[in-house]
């Protein structure tokens, strides 16, 4: 029987607490590089192999310290893996785009903030226009772990949804498309159950 040589990539992934970036020696090798070839990391994070999923989370650690980085199309990019027509329709495994949408949606929450620059506007505009695949993907990222996963990687996993929501819920602007977007109550509820049987504080994900 011939052996299946499809790579399949795990959800484990170096990801550095805000707290500790600045203290941290990797994280700002890490920053050096990026901050030297930005485009060439975002064209290769576009690329769903292993060189895509480094440059991807290197992406994550470092771009909102990353001078003039939102003009080289990384939001773009960030989006591309979270299409909606993209998105698995059965939970039952992990897909190896779905590391790739993971990551990109822990990666947008640190987009907001931008928004109070105006010269940002289109790619908030691009954010409003992915809800959609935003949205179906965090559905597909949520049940996954909440049936797969226990424990503190369940926690970080799920937590990064809530993460994003959290932050975009701050602008009016994306309440009507947060609201009106079908699924977007849905994961907020899950979320927020979800949070309230572990006591894990994801109120703020509401909409007022």
């Amino acid at each position: 029987m011939r052996r299946s040589t499809r790579r399949h990539y795990t959800t484990s992934f170096t990801l550095y607490a805000p707290s500790s970036m600045a203290q941290n020696t990797q994280y700002r090798d890490i920053l050096r590089k990026v901050s030297g070839a930005p485009r060439r990391f975002i064209s290769a994070a576009r690329q769903q192999n292993l060189q895509g999923l480094a440059a991807l989370t290197d992406l994550v650690n470092v771009w909102a310290h990353v001078p003039r980085i939102l003009d080289h199309g990384i939001i773009d990019m960030f989006l591309s893996h979270l299409r909606q027509e993209l998105a698995p329709a059965s939970t039952r495994e992990w897909r190896n785009d779905a590391t790739f949408a993971q990551l990109s949606l822990r990666a947008l929450s640190g987009m907001p903030r931008f928004f109070d620059a105006p010269k940002y506007a289109e790619q908030a505009r691009m954010l409003l226009a992915g809800w959609p695949g935003i949205v179906t993907w965090s559905h597909y990222i949520y049940d996954f772990h909440h049936a797969n996963s226990t424990g503190a990687q369940q926690r970080v996993r799920i937590s990064s949804i809530a993460g994003l929501l959290y932050e975009l819920a701050g602008f009016p602007t994306f309440h009507p498309c947060m609201v009106d977007t079908p699924g977007s109550v849905e994961l907020v509820t899950k979320l927020w159950i979800w949070g309230f049987n572990r006591k894990v504080n994801i109120a703020a994900t509401t909409f007022s």
